[in-house]
């Protein structure tokens, strides 16, 4: 039985020296490498020149052009996104990723940390069947993941307007402001599209220049550590 998720989010690699591109385009290779390696040990000499050719197809796709937005592309729609798109207005090598497919994380992990020497930052959040929310964040030089669901607490009092409470409403959400310079079509774009994919964390993302994770007032959503809120990636 396979769990399907959707999701969406980015990832955007150091600047690349001709050097750096070659280093990761070894890294993509070696992991083939290391996929195919395994692969051959799980089903043994039947299946060897079936699995030896994919692997010789995958490799030929990847170095069909050499240019590190096509290397990325080719490996992250094998991972299982249904988007790849490179953002034109990042001077770095910034992606834009959709995702709608059965989920498998031990795959998609594998690959963003075969990324981990190449990425200067990037997050990726996930929609369950249930209504569970996750996310990928690269931090402190590693992926990790965190997980919870959104919980209603218990009834509060209703909001005293008074003088000094207003101020510190109004304060509080200047304090959470970005301020966004990308064109309003965009805006609406990215809205509209987080909107139909019923991905609550790219609607905030597209209204505020926030996501979810990074709104203090919403921080109790992710919490570090426990159990993952999604069931097993294969069952």
């Amino acid at each position: 039985m396979s769990y399907t998720a959707i999701g969406s989010g980015s990832i955007t690699l150091n600047a690349m020296s001709a050097e750096k591109q070659k280093n990761l385009q070894e890294a993509l290779m070696n992991r083939y490498d290391r996929l195919r390696t395994a692969d051959l040990a799980q089903c043994g000499d039947d299946m060897a020149y079936q699995i030896e050719r994919e692997y010789q197809e995958l490799t030929q796709a990847m170095l069909k052009y050499n240019d590190p937005f096509w290397w990325l592309t080719v490996v992250f729609k094998e991972a299982g996104f249904t988007e790849v798109e490179r953002n034109p207005n990042d001077v770095a090598l910034s992606i834009e990723l959709s995702y709608c497919n059965n989920y498998y994380e031990d795959m998609i992990l594998e690959l963003l940390n075969t990324l981990v020497p190449f990425t200067a930052e990037g997050f990726i959040s996930y929609r369950g069947e249930e209504g569970d929310l996750w996310c990928h964040v690269f931090a402190g030089g590693e992926w990790t993941e965190r997980s919870g669901r959104i919980c209603y607490d218990e009834p509060r009092p209703q909001f005293e307007e008074s003088k000094q409470n207003l101020e510190r409403l109004i304060e509080e959400i200047r304090r959470q402001v970005i301020y966004d310079d990308r064109p309003y079509e965009d805006r609406a774009r990215d809205l509209l599209k987080a909107f139909e994919a019923h991905d609550p964390d790219g609607v905030l993302l597209a209204l505020s220049g926030r996501r979810l994770h990074e709104h203090g007032v919403a921080a109790g959503i992710w919490q570090d550590g426990g159990e993952s809120a999604h069931p097993d990636e294969r069952e």
